[in-house]
């Protein structure tokens, strides 16, 4: 329908200057992906 509900992580590490904010659709079906440098943990 052209929209979707997306949830905003902020994501920080230890020792890290920068953040990064992930936008995550949890709501549709379909194959799990990570983005570039991330892992998905079961």
């Amino acid at each position: 329908m052209g929209y979707a509900m997306l949830d905003n992580y902020r994501v920080t590490w230890e020792n890290a200057k920068d953040t990064v904010s992930i936008y995550i659709n949890m709501y549709d079906s379909g194959k799990l992906k990570a983005p570039v440098g991330f892992t998905i943990a079961k």
